[in-house]
């Protein structure tokens, strides 16, 4: 069990600076493709509007795991 804390720890750090990443990317290029030379609030949209589709998309995931995903950490099954 102290191996998978670990790994899922080290997963969700990982996933993070990825997400960080890729919405700094995403204001970037926003930027770059309007031809602007600094940041406007409409570029970070883009970026937050990315980070919200990709966690939306993660409950996907959440709805193929089985009704019974789970259920012998429950105390008392």
């Amino acid at each position: 069990m102290s191996r998978a804390t670990s790994f899922s720890s080290m997963m969700q750090q990982l996933m993070q600076s990825v997400g960080v990443g890729l919405s700094a990317l995403i204001v970037h290029l926003s930027t770059v493709m309007h031809g602007r030379v600094s940041i406007v609030a409409e570029d970070v949209s883009h970026g937050f509007f990315a980070i919200g589709l990709l966690s939306a998309l993660s409950a996907i995931v959440f709805y193929l795991l089985p009704p019974t995903a789970g259920s012998e950490l429950t105390p008392g099954r």
